[in-house]
C-alpha cells in the first residue's frame, strides 16, 4: 500500500471512529436531502466558517472544490457532525483538490475504482455512494487550464462504472467545471451532451462567480432523477469569491433504467444502463463504437436530442 493510500485509509477510518451522529438531527427525518456545492479556496483556513454555514443550511452532503490541502493536512481536518466520504489531493503541485463531506448519520462508501481515475488539474474527482438513499455523489473540479478531452474521458469512464454497477442509483455531480454554462460554446455543448447521455441534467443557470466586470456560471450541480419541484438556491457564503449552490432532492430515488447492449470495435459486448426516458427501441441495440466521442455523439443524438 502506497503512502497516499495509507493516509486515505487513516483519514476515512478515523473520521468514522471519531464522530458520533447528532442526537437530534434536523435532517434525519426529512423527505429531502440537501446538497451544497462550494469552491472554498482553502478549506484548512475556513473550516469554522464552513461549520457555521452547514449548520445554518442543514446540509446533508457538501462537495468542496479547491480545498488546497495535502493528504497530511486532511488527517487533522474535522468539520463537526460530518465525515470525509472521499477526497482528492494534488500530488505534485499546490492548490486544487476536491472533498466530499457527508453528515455522520449516513453510512458512506468511497468509490475508489472511480476516484483513482483523478488527474491533477484536468479532472479531480471524489465519488461516494450512500446506500440508504440509493445515491452516488461526485465532487468534481477542473482547472481553467485543464485539458477538456482528458476531463471528458475521465468523466465518461467514471460515470460508466457508476451507472453500470449501480444502475438503479441516482447520480449527482457537483463542482467547479470552469466552463461557463450561461454562454454558448462548443465545450459547454460537449459536456452537456456527455452528461445527458447518462441521464444527468444541470440544475443551475445562475452566475456563481461575479466580478467587477463579469459574471459566469462555472459551478454547477448535475442530477439524474431530479424532482422538478425540488428547491434550488444560490447563496452568498462570504467564504470565497464563488457563490454556493444548494439543492434539495428526494431521499427516495425512483431511477428507472433499461439495459442496452453495445458492441465495441473488437466485437465485445458492453452492457450499459441508460435512463428509462430513452425509447424502448433502445433495448438490445448493437453499435460499432470506435471511440468515446462516437459513443457520446450516438447516445446523444439517438436518445436525448
Amino acid at each position: 500500500m502506497n503512502q497516499l493510500a495509507e493516509i486515505e485509509k487513516h483519514i476515512l477510518g478515523a473520521s468514522i471512529a471519531k464522530k458520533k451522529p447528532m442526537e437530534d438531527s434536523a435532517n434525519e427525518y426529512k423527505n429531502k436531502i440537501t446538497i451544497m456545492n462550494l469552491n472554498i479556496q482553502s478549506g484548512a483556513k475556513k473550516y469554522v466558517q464552513l461549520e457555521h454555514l452547514l449548520a445554518e443550511r442543514k446540509v446533508d452532503i457538501v462537495c468542496l472544490n479547491e480545498h488546497w490541502m495535502g493528504a497530511e493536512q486532511l488527517k487533522a481536518y474535522h468539520v463537526q457532525h460530518y465525515v470525509i466520504g472521499a477526497f482528492h489531493c494534488r500530488t505534485d503541485r499546490r492548490g486544487g483538490g476536491v472533498l466530499t463531506l457527508v453528515r455522520d448519520n449516513y453510512h458512506v462508501v468511497a468509490m475508489d475504482e472511480i476516484n483513482l481515475m483523478s488527474v491533477d488539474v484536468h479532472a479531480e474527482i471524489a465519488f461516494v455512494r450512500i446506500e440508504m438513499i440509493n445515491t452516488i455523489i461526485g465532487s468534481v473540479y477542473r482547472s481553467l487550464h485543464g485539458d477538456i478531452d482528458v476531463f471528458k474521458e475521465t468523466m465518461y469512464n467514471g460515470l460508466s462504472i457508476a451507472t453500470t454497477k449501480f444502475h438503479k442509483s441516482r447520480v449527482c455531480l457537483a463542482g467547479d467545471f470552469n466552463i461557463d454554462f450561461s454562454q454558448k460554446s462548443r465545450i459547454k455543448t460537449d459536456i452537456l451532451e456527455l452528461f445527458s447521455a447518462f441521464g444527468l441534467e444541470n440544475i443551475f443557470t445562475e452566475s456563481s462567480r461575479i466580478g467587477a466586470s463579469s459574471a459566469t456560471c462555472i459551478d454547477n450541480v448535475f442530477v439524474s432523477d431530479i424532482d422538478k419541484d425540488s428547491n434550488q438556491l444560490t447563496i452568498e457564503t462570504h467564504i470565497s469569491d464563488h457563490l454556493g449552490f444548494v439543492s434539495d432532492i428526494d431521499k427516495d430515488s425512483n431511477q428507472l433504467t433499461i439495459e442496452t447492449h453495445i458492441s465495441d470495435h473488437l466485437g465485445q459486448i458492453i452492457t450499459m444502463h441508460i435512463p428509462r426516458r430513452i425509447p424502448e427501441n433502445g433495448v438490445d441495440m448493437v453499435l460499432a463504437v470506435r471511440n468515446i466521442s462516437d459513443l457520446q455523439t450516438y447516445l446523444f443524438f439517438k436518445y436525448v436530442a
